[in-house]
């Protein structure tokens, strides 16, 4: 185990520099696959969450006190002045609008993945879930226990785990090594379920791309729609055909969001009110 805050994978050295920030039970390690595409043009730091291999997990956890533990660790290791790039999934999302509020200008662009403003859209999330599945929130999460290979498939949409079963295999495999167990997942999902950024997600002016898979039911496109309405200069890229996880899911994701860090503000649809967004399949 590592024990480690940030991961670094060293790109050109006058390459820019991007902060990759995992979701739930998840470190440096879920952002492997997008490596062949990010180096060398970026200087890439993952980011292991509270609890995930070797690194500490407080006692009363919450989305300001990982910001707090994250902060230090870029002030350590990155320096108090090096302007960044962020990029978000899920709860991390949580973690990436927190940071983009505390750094300000410092953060250059902006990317939420499957992610929202938190409560109250939370709250609504579940309860869709708990309808199309069935079963409530911990059931189904008893079922991830049980068999995280067939309890994981509902977060994907069908065609990934049936056409890329070796992909899906793969983040299976990586994912059950690195779990770092029911109380600090539990710790996490508590985290996020507290989180709420509705009163303050506008006053966040830098360029956004918000990225979500029309399929997913674990934070609902009504929710990740909303978080893009909510910033002032985002833009929306709904997934065709993708569940949870697009950076697993969709061949262009990775492309599509490197464009948009080199400052192509085209990558999806402006996420106004009125706005027809734009959506890219397989």
């Amino acid at each position: 185990m590592s024990g480690e805050w940030l991961v670094f994978h060293e790109g050109r050295k006058d390459a820019p520099h991007v902060l990759l920030l995992p979701g739930v039970n998840c470190g440096a390690w879920f952002w492997l696959n997008g490596l062949p595409y990010l180096l060398p043009q970026f200087n890439v730091w993952a980011f292991n969450n509270p609890g995930v291999d070797g690194t500490v997990c407080p006692m009363v956890l919450s989305i300001n006190k990982i910001v707090d533990l994250l902060l230090a660790a870029v002030e350590k290791d990155i320096g108090h002045d090096v302007p960044l790039m962020v990029v978000g999934h899920s709860m991390g999302g949580y973690v990436a609008q927190l940071v983009a509020r505390e750094l300000g200008d410092r953060v250059k662009r902006l990317v939420l993945v499957s992610t929202s403003r938190g409560q109250p859209d939370t709250t609504r999330d579940i309860s869709q879930m708990v309808t199309h599945l069935g079963q409530d929130f911990w059931q189904q999460e008893m079922e991830v226990l049980k068999d995280p290979y067939e309890g994981l498939k509902v977060f994907f949409h069908e065609d990934f785990y049936t056409n890329h079963e070796p992909a899906y295999a793969a983040y299976i495999n990586a994912r059950n090594l690195y779990w770092p167990g029911k109380r600090v997942t539990a710790k996490h999902l508590a985290a996020g379920g507290q989180f709420a950024s509705m009163a303050w997600v506008q006053q966040l002016t830098m360029p956004t791309l918000v990225v979500h898979g029309k399929d997913d039911i674990l934070v609902t496109e009504q929710s990740g729609h909303g978080l893009a309405q909510s910033i002032p200069h985002a833009r929306y890229w709904p997934v065709l055909r993708c569940g949870h996880f697009p950076m697993l899911e969709h061949e262009n994701f990775w492309p599509r969001v490197i464009d948009f860090l080199h400052g192509d503000d085209t990558v999806g649809e402006d996420a106004g009110q009125n706005a027809q967004s734009s959506v890219w399949g397989w």
